[in-house]
């Protein structure tokens, strides 16, 4: 239920991490490094929130909703975002890129031409509904579910334009809180459709909630913003040139959403619906970290970077402080994700989605990689190499379709089990990912200074320490079987009932604490002992008081100062 930025030898004892920094490399200026990093920082702390209660209501919803309905609603959003592929017709981002200074005039016709876009999109969607949904997926229910979505495109445009604004103003606390009042609403109303009428209306249960916070979403950013594009003109004659300067953006769209939701457009065709939903709902769980530190860096990067897009030195130093960051964070999510999911499973769902975890887990191995993606985005974004943006991303989002559809091809013919089907289909994407991923941040970063040798050795090493630890701690764990050998030890008389109940959340709740703090306390001492840099790095961008109890914490000799 989802909606991207050589290490040096390591900080030399005694000194502070501006001091390792080579002196002669001048530092980003303080209000935008300041400006970036809390404006990730509120970013994700939003998301954050944000993504517990999206995990709170798939927890939910789980119990209620079959695979087959996730398998149809990933197919029918696949089918409508491709069709509104070009919403907005990339005016959000051309709005941000053109400055504040600008906005009050190209806002109002703007705003107008998303408008257009969005109407013909939704109205494309509603003509193609019964067709896609009879003739080429043979799924009937997905025609009221294409129907909810051929609405909710238009009515979209107004928080397009609106939230450009905020973003042009550097308002991230703002984004953060009611984009969190959004997801809030969505995730809650959906839950309470499927408690009250999933048996009957299932994958609408997904879909009705999007078009309600659509319609909260242009409320609250009016509300924010203070201001009504739709009232300043049409302006047709500002509609040819913009479409000229959106153009690569819009193709840019078209492969971003391939890269999310593309394979599920093929998958519809060639497995069972129910194959469809398994991986669906895996990939959702796994994305919840793609969204946290990839969509909410881009967001604040592409704005931050391109008042620095002229000064190649200062953009250097932010596009690699923040691929370090990144890296590192992302690299262990996916670890305690990876690691912990088939404990939380049996937590939740009690082994009801248990063939997801193996998903997860495949998943979890490559899914770092499309962390980077918001950092290269926002690199091409704000020295304006929209061409290479859509070209690049193109190049990634096609190869991802495909390697969906040979894997899924090829299980197709094994007449292999569903929970196969979409393994395999997890390690067909991942693969493509890792290979895209690595190749076009090279490409992308070697654009603003940055040898392809000095970008590897700044992503590999906290990814290669993950991928060690998850291997060491999840051999431990099929030694010793922690969750096994607490119940082995519980009578027979207190595994049914209430009793059962209780003695089933303690045995596998601490077995997913104690794997989630032996990759937490492993990876840590491994980071501090051979990537002392990269945690530098990484704490010096979190705010004030989280900075200084994180740098505690890992036991730096001092606690970072704001990033210069």
């Amino acid at each position: 239920m989802t909606n991207d930025l050589p290490p040096s030898p390591g900080t030399p004892t005694g000194t502070s991490p501006l001091a390792a920094q080579d002196s002669s490399q001048p530092q980003p200026a303080p209000a935008l490094a300041k400006t970036t990093g809390t404006g990730a920082a509120w970013m994700i702390a939003g998301t954050v929130l944000g993504k517990l209660t999206s995990f709170l209501c798939q927890a939910v919803v789980g119990w209620i909703l079959t695979d087959g309905d996730f398998g149809v609603f990933a197919t029918a959003a696949a089918v409508a975002g491709f069709i509104a592929i070009c919403r907005d017709a990339g005016v959000g981002q051309y709005l941000v890129q053109r400055g504040p200074g600008e906005y009050p005039t190209l806002s109002g016709p703007l705003f107008w031409l998303a408008l257009a876009f969005n109407s013909l999109a939704g109205l494309l969607i509603a003509v193609a509904a019964v067709p896609m949904a009879i003739h080429v997926y043979e799924m009937p229910e997905m025609i009221p579910v294409l129907l909810v979505m051929a609405v909710t495109v238009p009515l979209g445009t107004p928080a397009s334009i609106l939230g450009a604004k905020l973003r042009l103003d550097l308002r991230f606390r703002d984004i953060s809180r009611f984009g969190l009042i959004s997801v809030a609403v969505r995730y809650l109303l959906t839950i309470v459709l499927a408690v009250l009428f999933g048996d009957s209306i299932g994958a609408l249960c997904l879909a009705i909630p999007m078009l309600v916070t659509t319609v909260l979403d242009t409320i609250i950013c009016a509300w924010l913003t203070k201001d009504s594009p739709w009232t300043r003109g049409i302006g047709l004659r500002v509609w040819w040139s913009t479409l000229t300067s959106t153009k690569w953006l819009m193709f840019g769209s078209v492969s971003n959403f391939a890269l999310d939701m593309g394979p599920n457009l093929i998958l519809g065709a060639l497995l069972h619906k129910s194959a469809v939903g398994l991986y669906y709902f895996a990939f959702q769980i796994t994305a919840q970290l793609g969204v946290l530190l990839s969509w909410n860096l881009q967001q604040v990067l592409s704005a931050v970077l391109a008042r620095i897009a002229n000064d190649p030195v200062r953009m250097r130093d932010a596009v690699l402080r923040s691929l370090r960051a990144q890296m590192l964070l992302g690299s262990a999510a996916c670890l305690a994700l990876g690691a912990t999911f088939p404990m939380i499973e049996q937590l939740v769902w009690h082994g009801r989605w248990s063939e997801s975890a193996l998903i997860v887990l495949a998943l979890s191995v490559f899914f770092p990689w499309r962390i980077s993606y918001g950092l290269s985005t926002a690199v091409q974004l704000a020295t304006q190499r929209y061409r290479g943006y859509a070209l690049l991303t193109f190049f990634e989002g096609l190869g991802f379709i495909l390697a969906a559809g040979l894997g899924a091809a090829w299980i197709a013919g094994q007449r292999a089990p569903i929970g196969d089907e979409a393994l395999t289909v997890a390690i067909a994407c991942g693969s493509w990912l890792l290979v895209s991923r690595f190749i076009v941040t090279l490409g992308v970063l070697r654009t603003v200074g940055i040898s392809p040798a000095r970008a590897a050795m700044t992503m590999l090493p906290s990814w290669a320490l993950a991928l060690m630890v998850g291997a060491l701690v999840l051999n431990a764990d099929a030694r010793f079987n922690l969750a096994n050998a607490v119940l082995a030890l519980v009578p027979n008389s207190l595994r049914t009932g209430v009793a059962g109940l209780v003695t089933h959340t303690l045995a596998h709740g601490t077995h997913a604490l104690v794997i989630g703090m032996a990759c937490a306390i492993l990876f840590g001492l491994l980071l501090r002992t051979r990537l002392e840099r990269d945690l530098r790095d990484t704490v010096s961008v979190l705010p004030g008081r989280l900075r200084t109890l994180a740098a505690r914490a890992m036991r730096l000799r001092e606690p970072p100062p704001p990033p210069a």
